[in-house]
């Protein structure tokens, strides 16, 4: 395909200015005055295959994956109760392939022919849900700025598009800057293209952070070959490829590609014994634990060690999880790991009262062949620290048949 006129060649950046989840160029002749007309209609990727098939094909996947009702056991101040979920949404499984179409900003929202914004499973349904949230609706200033910058129908310019040579698999959601999300929603879709047997010249995903390139080394992802979407960025190539949202067997089958490429046995040759894990939350900015040190006694009396993943390698996180047994560990980002550990794991989740999203992670388990019991705690306003009921957690440990240790492991991650 050749390079239009108003398209300029992509120049790879090095350096961004970050503002909250934006990322924008140091480079400010990447901020040109001059942009592409936005988007107008919001469209699915089967209608604009249906009406521009020469431009958009589906490709269908097919997906085994069967998903069950969710009955999770939950205790809270020594009552034990079971929560019943009815069964997650299902998605099929697609890649979608375009030709001269774009994927612009950071979230890397693909826009087709005739002015049409794509709206996907799990990537970009254009109206989101937070925005009926915001008080005040329509009257509020903060309703249109979230519009603006959530949904390119509202603005009146989009980037000026550049051309890059070959294929593109684009990645990125709105949510990339969270570890869970990144974890669990994109890079799943690495092994989407690897079963769609397609191979990609460049992947469009987000790799700002160590862990994430670490992870995209692991799976054996070139470097140059990666592009960091940013907020400037309107990026065409001769065919984008964009895989819908990933099932659990992608899950299963990014876990076991990233640990084949990790040392996970002894220097002897042989495993080390099971471990117990309680991830600590000491160094993260909110929904810590504040009677911890009373918990971190509670749970050395059990085998567990404690560590802090803030600062814990990403290829160090799979290790521990891998060669886990039993899990502790506050609702968090950090137990989208859950998807290293070995079916059979057991999984207490210390829970804040009052969350929206109690069925996340035991869903996650679920999928993975993992116990899970959810432990309420109260939580505060400010930051949601939680004050956790030691009975509660000796209730849920003894649920999982997890007994105390003849002798207590260290508690300190250093020691592991």
């Amino acid at each position: 395909m050749s390079t239009c006129d108003s398209e300029k060649a992509y120049r790879g950046t090095a350096r961004y200015w970050r503002f909250s989840k934006y990322l924008v160029p140091q480079d400010l002749s990447a901020l040109s005055l001059g942009g592409a007309p936005a988007p107008r209609q919001l469209v699915s990727a089967h209608d604009l295959a249906n009406s521009h098939p020469d431009l958009v094909q589906v490709q269908d996947l097919g997906s085994n994956v069967t998903r069950e009702p969710l009955a999770l056991r939950k205790i809270f101040l020594g009552q034990l109760e079971t929560v019943e979920f009815p069964p997650d949404k299902f998605y099929p499984q697609h890649i979608n392939h375009y030709r001269d179409c774009g994927a612009v900003g950071r979230h890397s929202a693909i826009v087709g022919p005739d002015r049409s914004l794509v709206a996907d499973y799990g990537y970009y349904v254009g109206s989101h849900s937070r925005i009926h949230q915001i008080p005040l609706g329509r009257w509020n200033p903060a309703f249109w700025r979230y519009c603006w910058l959530n949904d390119l129908r509202y603005r009146y310019q989009i980037p000026a598009p550049q051309r890059i040579d070959g294929t593109v698999a684009v990645l990125n959601n709105p949510w990339c800057h969270n570890y869970y999300h990144w974890l669990l929603e994109i890079l799943p879709r690495i092994e989407l293209l690897r079963r769609g047997q397609q191979t990609c010249d460049h992947y469009l995903i987000e790799c700002q952070s160590g862990y994430q390139r670490r992870a995209l080394e692991l799976l054996g992802i070139p470097k140059q070959n990666i592009i960091q979407p940013n907020y400037a960025l309107h990026l065409r190539a001769d065919k984008l490829l964009r895989p819908t949202t990933p099932d659990s067997q992608a899950w299963h089958s990014l876990a076991q590609a990233i640990k084949q490429n990790l040392e996970t046995t002894s220097q002897n040759g042989t495993r080390p014994n099971p471990r117990r894990i309680y991830i600590s939350r000491r160094q993260a900015a909110h929904r810590k634990v504040v009677n911890e040190d009373q918990l971190e006694q509670l749970l050395s009396r059990y085998g567990f060690e404690s560590h802090s993943f803030e600062s814990t390698d990403f290829a160090r996180q799979v290790q521990l999880l891998d060669g886990a047994e039993a899990i502790v560990a506050v609702h968090g980002a950090a137990l989208a790991n859950l998807i290293f550990a070995k079916p059979g794991a057991r999984v207490v989740e210390i829970y804040p009262m009052n969350r929206y999203n109690l069925d996340c992670f035991p869903r996650v388990s679920a999928e993975m062949g993992h116990e899970h019991v959810s432990v309420t705690a109260k939580s505060s306003r400010y930051r949601q620290n939680l004050h956790v009921e030691l009975d509660d957690i000796a209730a849920a440990l003894d649920l999982l048949s997890i007994k105390p240790c003849g002798k207590s492991r260290s508690g300190s991650a250093q020691a592991a």
